[in-house]
């Protein structure tokens, strides 16, 4: 599939990598395209989060414990990485930080 234009956070982007249509966020729960993944993690592009990976360990324990991202601090913990050319990662770690309390 090739790349495509995306609106993320009501701008425009172009992803030259293929992407899936039609995938969930993990955070959020809205409709949002996935990069296919080069590694241990799943990247999403969320019109409403913003783009971010996620690592397989971290969807697994989410899973396996029925947790839920606290939206809001999750998103400013997205933001902090705005303008630095990097696609937060979610580990574990930090998925278990996030949660709604």
């Amino acid at each position: 599939m090739p790349g495509r234009w995306r609106v993320v956070r009501d701008q425009l982007q172009f992803s030259d990598q293929p992407m899936e249509v039609g995938m969930e966020c993990f955070i959020c729960g809205s409709e949002s395209s996935e990069v296919l993944p080069l590694g241990d993690y799943r990247q999403l592009a969320c019109p409403e989060c913003g783009e971010y990976k996620i690592s397989r360990t971290a969807i697994k324990t989410i899973e396996n414990k029925s947790l839920v991202f606290d939206i809001e601090r999750t998103r400013e913990w997205l933001n902090s990485f705005l303008g630095t050319g990097q696609i937060p990662l979610i580990d574990e770690a930090k998925a278990l930080g996030l949660q709604k309390l």
